[in-house]
């Protein structure tokens, strides 16, 4: 996404009847990967902040009797604005001053909360095509909501993007008494909603709704009607048809901006058919050959990835021939893919790890979110194999009709914004990607949440052992505790050892999703205990119950390594919100999967020796071999990242192994 020079042309609205940046402006994103435009870019951060603060100055001149008088004018607002876009600089600032007056004196009628200044600076940032790093708790959904209406007035159309259903549902239903106070239309985007639903409620000024719903719904609008989603080609087909999805992409506004033009940036995002599934002999068999080959001796399993030895593909091909195995098993190649395939769904894709079976159904477990990714199945015949592997009824194929990565999707909006509280750093890559800036916006109130240091066990059982009895701890000290796992699995699990313990627990997963708002309205009870995989981890505001303060505020127990140190950092910041107390106390073992991936057998096995009889590493050492291992990892994914840009701008329809396909 460019950076536009001009302020004038920046805050222009398109005019066409499906808004979208040409397809040519996607290549130059093949350039984005260059270092010298994030450093260009960061050189303006200082210049950004300066800005914003001085605006925030003028917004706070307003007297409130003139806000409430601005407020009572919409009409006006949407004038000045219109007319400010080719105006001085001066005009356009005194126009921006008086909208956020009035949005700031409704926000403290209608909704009973009045912006501080650190939320009118990261509403500015976001009208500037910034990225706004904000603590947790700081108020981000207020932040996005004003920059939605602000951009409303001034004639965009707005489609604020969540990590998920549940917060799209909740931020648009918070937020739509703001939105209605200035005749701004407002709606909520699910993913079971119906075509036509869809279609009414883009036609809206702001759309709250998740990022793959609308990227979907964009690959949607490009197969029915290929590149003539314009204003001549929609003109061409008249009315008779039903119109496209989407009314083009203005603008976009993203909340927890790392997760998803980061952490989802790594796979593409596939529309898919249903076709009868013509392959499930070959499936079985595939399964049948896969089960009679020993880890180790036929393949080796690097980074969740599958490789056949030699002696494994002379194994498959002696297989094949006792088989009498005819058609395409004649050719070794394809033998080889639905072993490897076949292998992968045995031994690399875990029940209640990656997927749950619910109502006789594989369902994918996201791996971002830890939420159930409704709809989506994996290609390649991979989820056929996965639902064989289970006892299942195959359920119908898969067939690509397009797809698209979200770098290429952001792409093509004319205008993009977003906050989330982990930005800063990951800012180099954010800017020589989608060239935007990152901003550090300063605290509203001070932090008073304490993280202790983190401590490494050896085996899983102490690890788990430790955990349990720091949770009694806290609980027998009136605190509320929230403990962070890594998948369905293990949170099940240490559910299971703390009800053994004698402690009431409740949990949150994939398979609970159901109860997710209850669960999290209750987390913030005296002596309550909440085991939650990632579901727990972003947009999550976890509110203390009475007394819970004044005994130390909520209290999270980090069971794992992240991938990242920004996905840690979410979790984290659950505790101490508003400038409330809180803890955060970090609890791994050598089993965690981030550190095997990333530190090999050598210094695994020195590490084990480090912690001799006591069953714990030394901190420094700990510290240090988990910083190593995000660090690894963080790169690792940074390359995934700009492989599958490059392929998805080689080739529009592009089928990777694990691609999300729907």
């Amino acid at each position: 996404m460019p950076v536009h020079d001009d302020p004038a042309v920046s805050w222009r609205p398109p005019v066409a009847r499906y808004p979208q940046r040409p397809d040519d402006d996607e290549r130059r994103l093949q350039g984005a990967f260059s270092r010298a435009w994030a450093a260009r870019l960061d050189v303006g951060t200082a210049y950004a902040l300066r800005v914003a603060r001085a605006f925030v100055k003028r917004v706070r001149a307003v007297p409130r009797e003139q806000g409430e008088a601005l407020a009572a004018d919409p009409r006006a607002i949407r004038v000045r604005l219109a007319e400010a876009v080719g105006a001085s600089a001066d005009a356009r600032e005194a126009a921006l001053v008086d909208a956020f007056a009035a949005v700031a004196a409704v926000s403290r009628r209608v909704l009973g909360l009045d912006p501080h200044d650190t939320q009118t600076m990261a509403a500015r940032l976001l009208l500037d095509g910034c990225l706004a790093e904000m603590a947790t708790g700081e108020g981000k959904t207020l932040v996005v909501a004003m920059a939605a209406t602000i951009a409303a007035l001034g004639g965009w159309r707005v489609h604020v993007m969540t990590a998920n259903d549940y917060l799209a549902e909740r931020d648009a239903e918070r937020i739509q008494p703001l939105a209605s106070a200035f005749g701004i239309g407002s709606a909520c985007v699910l993913s079971n909603d119906t075509e036509d639903e869809r279609r009414a409620a883009y036609r809206q000024d702001i759309v709250y709704t998740t990022a793959k719903e609308v990227a979907f719904d964009w690959l949607r609008d490009r197969v029915r009607f290929g590149r003539a989603v314009d204003d001549l080609g929609l003109s061409l087909r008249g009315s008779a048809e039903a119109p496209p999805l989407l009314t083009g992409l203005a603008m976009a506004l993203v909340d927890e901006a790392d997760s998803l033009l980061l952490d989802e940036a790594r796979t593409p995002l596939i529309l898919a058919e249903r076709v009868r599934d013509e392959r499930i002999d070959d499936a079985r068999l595939a399964l049948q050959f896969a089960s009679r080959l020993k880890i180790d001796r036929d393949f080796e399993l690097e980074e969740q990835q599958v490789l056949l030895t030699d002696g494994g593909q002379l194994r498959i091909n002696e297989l094949a021939r006792g088989a009498n195995a005819r058609g395409l098993w004649a050719h070794a190649s394809y033998r080889q893919e639905q072993v490897a395939l076949a292998l992968a769904a045995m031994h690399v894709y875990a029940r209640n790890v990656d997927y749950v079976v619910r109502d006789g159904e594989v369902v994918i477990v996201d791996v971002n979110t830890g939420r159930i990714a409704e709809g989506r199945r994996w290609s390649r015949g991979l989820h056929r194999l996965i639902e064989l592997k289970e006892g299942l009824a195959p359920q119908d194929d898969q067939r690509t009709l397009a797809s698209v990565t979200f770098p290429r999707f952001f792409a093509r909006y004319w205008r993009l914004g977003g906050t989330s509280g982990t930005l800063h750093s990951a800012r180099a890559e954010l800017n020589a990607t989608y060239r935007l800036r990152v901003v550090r916006v300063p605290l509203h109130k001070p932090s008073k949440r304490r993280v202790a240091a983190l401590r490494v066990f050896v085996d899983s059982r102490t690890h788990m052992q430790m955990v349990v009895s720091r949770a009694h701890a806290l609980v027998t000290e009136g605190r509320p505790v929230l403990i962070g796992t890594d998948s369905v699995e293990a949170s099940e699990q240490f559910a299971r050892v703390l009800r053994e313990a004698g402690h009431a627990c409740v949990v949150l997963n994939a398979l609970q999703d159901a109860v997710e708002a209850d669960v999290v309205a209750r987390a913030g009870e005296a002596g309550r205990i909440t085991v939650s995989t990632a579901m727990a981890g972003r947009g999550t505001d976890i509110g203390l119950g009475p007394g819970v303060a004044e005994r130390g505020g909520l209290a999270v127990l980090m069971t794992n390594l992240g991938r990242s140190a920004r996905i840690d950092n979410q979790l984290l910041g659950r505790a101490g919100r508003h400038g409330e107390p809180g803890s955060v106390e970090k609890y791994i073992t050598l089993n965690d999967k981030t550190l095997l991936k990333n530190l090999g057998h050598r210094p695994m096995w020195w590490l084990r020796l480090c912690a001799g009889a006591h069953q714990e590493l030394p901190r420094c050492i700990g510290i240090s071999a988990a910083w190593v291992a995000q660090t690894l990892q963080d790169a690792r994914d940074a390359g995934e990242r700009r492989a599958a840009l490059r392929d998805d701008l080689a080739r529009d329809a592009s089928v990777l192994f694990g691609a999300i396909a729907r």
